[in-house]
């Protein structure tokens, strides 16, 4: 698998936002407190556009994490999703704006954030080429060789809520946040990267068609928790233990809306799961079944 490591600056500040839209708290409340409208004010752009909004934010962070320029990008996320026509120039133009105060915003917190994040890269990425090809390995052993993708971008953001990523399916690519040290060392960073790596092919209709596109997400994480734990255990990682999964449930922040017993659920789906052996997308289905029978 090739990887792709960006460290970016402006991709913070959308998953940030993004974060605050979804009623997450930064470390940082000053920062919070001055991003939070403007995150409003993007939201309430792609909400007018008609776009995906999940989708949309994801988009943008992708694209700004190539250097797109604001305007660039909002065009091309605005063509993807709804088409190109003057309502939309314009929509593109108004996200763009709220793009470039997004940006002096956290510019004027953290002026040297780029150099920071540049020198946060390192050691992940030492993690990962010692134990994450191995990892990788083991998860396609234990689920479906095709859940691996040949290419993926990790796009590192600065660390506003001590730990955190978001996997972007659609764009073979995810985000995560450059700490410097473990959280928890009982879940190393690496083994986030590579739950969040091993979700990125489950959009694909041959895995996913038989589950609605709003649980899909949910469904993913879950999913790739126990397939990520019992897959640690070959590269001395970790193990999968319910403790060490209630663990991940709450420091991965992995919602399960709606659902009383999510770990109780997917330990039996886990231990039936491995006892048969079906075909991933079965397996996925009746995971997708179970939670829904439990919400």
């Amino acid at each position: 698998m090739e990887l792709v490591w960006k460290p970016s600056a402006m991709a913070t500040c959308l998953t940030a936002s993004a974060d605050l839209r979804r009623g997450a708290v930064l470390q940082d409340q000053e920062l919070a407190a001055a991003l939070s409208p403007l995150a409003n004010n993007l939201q309430g752009l792609i909400e007018e556009s008609g776009a995906p909004a999940e989708r949309c934010w994801d988009c943008l962070t992708v694209m700004l994490s190539e250097k797109r320029p604001p305007r660039d990008a909002a065009l091309a996320a605005l063509a993807r999703f709804v088409g190109r026509n003057p309502q939309t120039d314009q929509l593109a133009s108004d996200m763009s704006s709220v793009l470039h105060q997004m940006r002096r915003t956290f510019f004027d917190t953290r002026p040297q954030i780029e150099e920071e994040l540049a020198i946060r890269v390192g050691p992940l990425q030492q993690q990962w080429n010692a134990r994450g090809n191995g990892l990788l390995r083991a998860i396609g052993r234990l689920t479906d060789d095709s859940l691996l993708v040949e290419r993926a971008t990790i796009i590192m953001t600065y660390p506003l809520r001590g730990g955190g990523g978001r996997p972007y399916p659609w764009f073979n690519a995810l985000s995560i946040e450059a700490v410097l040290t473990n959280p928890n060392d009982a879940l190393p960073e690496v083994l986030r990267l590579g739950w969040l790596i091993g979700q990125l092919n489950f959009s694909l209709p041959a895995i996913s068609e038989a589950i609605h596109p709003d649980r899909l997400q949910s469904v993913s994480e879950l999913a790739m928790l126990p397939a990520l734990l019992t897959a640690g255990e070959e590269v001395d990682l970790s193990s999968w233990h319910p403790r060490l999964a209630e663990l991940a449930l709450q420091l991965w922040r992995i919602e399960t809306p709606g659902v009383e017993n999510p770990l109780d659920i997917l330990t039996t789906w886990w231990e039936t799961y491995q006892d048969g052996r079906p075909p991933w997308r079965v397996a996925l289905t009746a995971l997708d079944q179970m939670l829904a029978a439990d919400a």
